[in-house]
């Protein structure tokens, strides 16, 4: 043993670990496969991502700065399994929309999503035909229950009104809206799901919403720390070791819950009296044969996915609507003027929108400012394919920075600057495609419609009540985030809601 570590043999060994890691790096660019920050053999660029979350830059930042020296498509490595990352609008359009049919497949094979999609797939999770026929039975489902509909809408205001009464019970004084926006929006899903209403004193409703905020902590099993084995995740990040145990204890918690009210509503079920989401589920489990699609485990799966699609992202854009109004305080007196000029005082409607364009010009703004979701869930393929000219193996996790088409100076002037009017042209309201906020193509958010309702009517109907002002008018809070499960969400604040004469 002593032998081999001699003096003698150190440049022997400094010239092999030369040799390998020319031939590991060459081997790793033969095929044309696309470039990005270099990387150690085995773990790949893992150190790479440790140090940049020490220095506290977020994987969307890091992987849009990279782009700035690979390009729009760039790679990285964690242990044996390749990400490529998509930057800019073209380049996401390119794969996710005009080769849309190769690109919408999700990674059902990864070890660490196996176990979290063992009882059911759901619809985020799922490809295929049953992704095809669940897609389009939960998105007739969320129609049936009012999306678009006065159903809804009373729905939404109920949650408004209720707010109202805790915003006004403040008297102006500083407080945390945080929990209030997500009291609000899990009460919207809940409604649709299990029919019911929490009232906001309701220990229970806090239950549910502190354990959807853990849920949301820390990396998934779709993330790269979720691809890193229990044993290294422990030895080089003891934060995300830590974060995964507690996501696994709230995932038991919640799993518990869904299938309390699923057996409830099995035990209940009356094919004539539909009540809610699990009813159509059941009823759909009965008039369809393949039970491969429609049983317990999917529906346990396609309930996560609603609460995580249109809970979690609306409520932390609600929360970014607040902050910025209350920093911008011309943009939010010009938006209160709009609602009074165009309805008065009555209640603001959905069928309201199109005679408010600045106020949707606003909420465009905020959300390509906030970036609630800025990168997608990965894709993979099940081919080897071509994409800007580069090689990309089957079983590549390919994810759209969607930072980057939201931040991109090719289609914003000055696009970190908060600027509504970005999206008006002669009083009018003027889209800009590169804002993708709930993803493109075929894997497009399934909650994008419900989320832009709540939004819209939450947003106005507050805006009609109450003025938000800094909790000290001479402190500017920070537009910083915080990233929980790939959702942003602003730095705890507080702000004054004052009751508008």
């Amino acid at each position: 043993m002593e032998g081999l570590l001699s003096l003698s043999n150190i440049p022997v060994l400094l010239i092999f670990i030369t040799v390998f890691l020319i031939c590991y790096l060459y081997l790793q660019r033969r095929s044309n496969f696309p470039p990005g920050p270099p990387g150690l053999p085995v773990l790949g660029n893992l150190l790479w991502w440790n140090g940049l979350k020490r220095k506290g830059m977020k994987q969307y930042q890091a992987m849009f700065e990279a782009s700035k020296t690979y390009g729009d498509i760039v790679s990285i490595k964690f242990l044996d399994q390749r990400f490529v990352y998509l930057h800019g609008y073209e380049t996401i359009r390119e794969a996710f929309v005009k080769n849309g049919d190769v690109f919408s497949n999700r990674p059902s094979w990864l070890k660490g999503l196996k176990e979290a999609i063992k009882e059911g797939k759901g619809v985020v999770l799922q490809s295929g035909n049953a992704w095809k026929v669940l897609r389009k039975f939960v998105l007739q489902t969320l129609r049936e229950f009012g999306v678009g509909k006065t159903s809804l809408e009373q729905k939404i205001m109920r949650e408004v009104d209720a707010a109202n009464d805790i915003l006004c019970a403040t008297d102006g004084k500083p407080s945390d809206v945080r929990l209030l926006t997500s009291m609000m929006i899990s009460n919207v899903i809940y409604g649709i799901v299990f029919a019911k209403r929490f009232d906001y004193k309701d220990k229970k409703l806090h239950e549910i919403i502190e354990n959807l905020d853990k849920l949301f902590q820390g990396g998934g099993a779709l993330t790269p720390e979720g691809m890193v084995p229990t044993f290294l995740l422990k030895l080089f990040n003891k934060e995300g070791y830590k974060s995964r145990e507690n996501r696994l204890r709230t995932q038991k918690w919640i799993k518990e819950h869904i299938y309390g009210e699923i057996s409830n509503h099995e035990s209940t079920f009356d094919n004539e009296n539909i009540r809610d989401f699990i009813d159509l589920y059941l009823q759909a489990k009965i008039q369809h044969s393949d039970e491969n699609i429609f049983n317990k485990g999917n529906m346990f799966r396609v309930i996560m996915d609603l609460f995580i699609a249109g809970s979690e992202t609306t409520s932390n854009t609600i929360n970014w609507c607040i902050l910025y109004m209350q920093e911008y305080p011309d943009i939010q007196k010009k938006c209160q003027e709009e609602i009074s000029e165009k309805c008065g005082d009555k209640v603001v409607t959905w069928a309201d929108r199109s005679s408010l364009p600045y106020i949707e010009a606003t909420l465009l703004e905020i959300q390509r400012m906030a970036n609630i979701a800025p990168v997608s869930i990965p894709h993979t393929t099940d081919v080897d394919v071509t994409l800007g000219g580069y090689f990309i193996p089957r079983r590549t996790l390919i994810i759209a920075n969607l930072y980057s088409s939201n931040m991109d100076s090719r289609h914003w002037d000055q696009p970190e600057i908060f600027n509504p009017e970005r999206f008006m042209d002669d009083g009018e309201l003027k889209k800009n495609p590169a804002l993708i906020p709930f993803s493109i193509g075929p894997r497009i958010c399934l909650g994008e419609s419900l989320a832009k309702m709540e939004m819209f009517l939450i947003f106005t109907n507050l805006l009609q009540r109450f003025t938000f002002c800094r909790e000290d008018d001479n402190v500017k809070h920070s537009f910083e985030n915080i990233l929980e499960q790939g959702t942003s969400a602003p730095k705890p604040y507080k702000t004054r809601a004052v009751k508008r004469a």
